[in-house]
């Protein structure tokens, strides 16, 4: 049955539809009266409605689903063109909870704010598509447009960091799927520091949250190696994100923010990967792994 996104109180029998949401069942989606749907107010919870002449009847009860316990955050360089729609149809799809698209040094795509705006719209609305399509009932949030730093000031306290770049790929291990245990566990805890970079160069901000770096400022790494996505990410904890650089790979600016935020480079194995299909499956690890 298809599912569609309202911004609603399912707890109501009756839903009346603006014009453009009449325009959309009717003419995008071809829906007549009669037809039902499931409603998800992208919160959880979801309602069987009935379209008819003065928008939606109510055909059975509400029900709801609490969100994930741990939510995770994707940042990813600027796309050009179909990519990023397509980047971002299928991190819905893979289960992240936050897409943060990221001004990067060495994105080719270049936006200023005007453009980021408009963009920001379009890549909403691809989002609400591929909730609608895949039947999740949380929908996923888009942040806004912004360098590193923001990012990172963004993310809740105690989120468990990684990152994870085509260089790393040549340190992967035979199968970087093995779950195996690991000594080290997520890097967790207090607020970033360093001298360098204390605001978002965007938004002004400062930078917070995210994860406690080592005393030296590099993140710890058992023998030097560089884990496996799955070997690093810890069951017990908060939020997980992961940046994944552009294939222009990260910049040495970058990667040294990155490490005082206490973020581990992490491999998705020994194929160097598209950054849009990095994303994707970085994503979807991560999802299955907080899930247990």
């Amino acid at each position: 049955m298809r599912q569609l996104w309202l911004d609603a109180d399912l707890h109501r029998d009756r839903l009346a539809l603006d014009a453009a949401q009449a325009k959309r069942l009717r003419r995008v989606l071809r829906l007549r009266d009669g037809d039902r749907v499931r409603v998800a107010d992208g919160r959880g919870a979801t309602r069987l409605y009935e379209l008819g002449d003065s928008g939606l009847q109510a055909k059975g009860p509400r029900s709801a689903r609490p969100a994930p316990a741990r939510r995770v955050h994707v940042g990813v360089g600027l796309l050009k063109g179909d990519r990023q729609s397509w980047l971002l149809q299928k991190l819905v799809e893979a289960g992240a909870d936050v897409i943060a698209p990221l001004q990067l040094t060495h994105c080719v795509v270049k936006l200023d704010d005007k453009r980021a705006q408009a963009r920001a719209e379009r890549w909403q609305a691809v989002v609400v598509e591929a909730f609608e399509q895949c039947g999740r009932v949380a929908l996923p949030a888009v942040a806004p447009v912004r360098r590193l730093a923001g990012f990172l000031g963004a993310l809740p306290p105690s989120t468990a960091l990684a990152f994870a770049d085509a260089r790393d790929a040549a340190a992967a291990t035979p199968n970087p799927w093995t779950v195996a245990p690991s000594s080290s566990g997520p890097v967790t805890g207090g607020p970033v520091t360093g001298d360098s970079v204390t605001s978002d160069p965007v938004t002004g901000g400062p930078v917070t949250g995210g994860a406690a770096a080592t005393d030296d400022g590099a993140p710890p790494q058992p023998d030097g190696q560089v884990p496996a996505l799955l070997d690093w990410v810890d069951t017990s904890s908060g939020d997980v994100a992961i940046v994944v650089g552009p294939e222009g790979g990260l910049s040495e600016a970058e990667r040294a923010l990155l490490s005082r935020a206490g973020a581990v480079p992490v491999h998705l194995g020994a194929h160097v990967l598209r950054a849009e299909t990095a994303a994707v499956v970085a994503a979807w690890g991560l999802r299955q792994r907080v899930d247990g």
